[in-house]
This record gives C-alpha cells, sequence and structure tokens, in this order.
C-alpha cells in the first residue's frame, strides 16, 4: 500500500491533500473535530501515486461509506497553505473538488453524524452565513465554499 504524501525537511512539512465540497440549500457538509477548535470539509491526503480525484473518492468512502461517481466530480480549485503547529512549519497543497449530491446521496448524507474513519470528528450541514463560527480551515475555504 502506498504511503500519505507527508514529507518532513527539516523544520518543515509537506502535506498534500484533497477535499470535496457537498452543498445543499445554502448549506455545505463540514467536518468538525471534537477534540480542537477547527474544522474543514471532508477529505484527507493523497498517497504516493495516487491522482487527488481518486484519494478525493477514496477517502469519502472511507469517511462517509459513501461512493461517488468519479464524472459528478468537478475540480474546483488548488489552494498553497502555509501553517505552522508545534513549531513545525507546514507547506499543503489542497486540491479541492465539488460534487453534487443528488436525492437519494442527500438523504444517505443527512443521516450521517460520526466519520467513520475519525472518531475525533464529526459531519454536519453548516449554513453559508454560519461557516465563519465553526473556524474552517484553510482560511479562505468559506469563501470558495460559496461561491
Amino acid at each position: 500500500m502506498e504511503k500519505d504524501i507527508s514529507i518532513v525537511v527539516d523544520n518543515s512539512k509537506l502535506n498534500v491533500r484533497t477535499g470535496v465540497i457537498f452543498k445543499h440549500d445554502n448549506k455545505a457538509l463540514i467536518e468538525i473535530s471534537k477534540v480542537g477548535s477547527n474544522s474543514t470539509i471532508p477529505g484527507g491526503r493523497v498517497k504516493f501515486n495516487e491522482k487527488s480525484e481518486d484519494t478525493a473518492i477514496r477517502e469519502i468512502r472511507e469517511e462517509l461509506e459513501m461512493n461517488l461517481e468519479k464524472s459528478r466530480l468537478k475540480h474546483k480549485t488548488t489552494l498553497e497553505n502555509f501553517f505552522q503547529v508545534d513549531g513545525l512549519k507546514f507547506h499543503e497543497i489542497y486540491f479541492i473538488y465539488e460534487y453534487q449530491l443528488n436525492e437519494e446521496e442527500l438523504k444517505k448524507v443527512d443521516t450521517i453524524k460520526d466519520n467513520a474513519d475519525n472518531k475525533d470528528t464529526y459531519f454536519q450541514f453548516i449554513d453559508f452565513d454560519k461557516l465563519n463560527t465553526v473556524n474552517l480551515l484553510p482560511e479562505n475555504l468559506a469563501d470558495i465554499i460559496r461561491k
């Protein structure tokens, strides 16, 4: 099995990630941390030799136990994100996709609360006007979701 693209060099770490925006009725599905104050969109790290869109599909299958149709997954933007945690500097390349849920998928997502892959997070649809109340990261992610 391939490893995540997460490379440490001196006091810095390079991560390559994907995230998927799910919207419905001026709300977005947000992954909220139970142990910290940060939130993001569902997704995760890209593995070596894995396309970012395949990562998005795999991560949603792991976290939401849902199979996305590749043809409906649309690349929205790619961000370059810089931040620091406990003295370690991070340089992150973040591929952001959008997926339009059909009615059946929406019903399934509406019933999902806990992350099947990470017990420290849960999912909730958050109104676009309240995205700033959940400490959404990266910082400009709320603006990208609203567009």
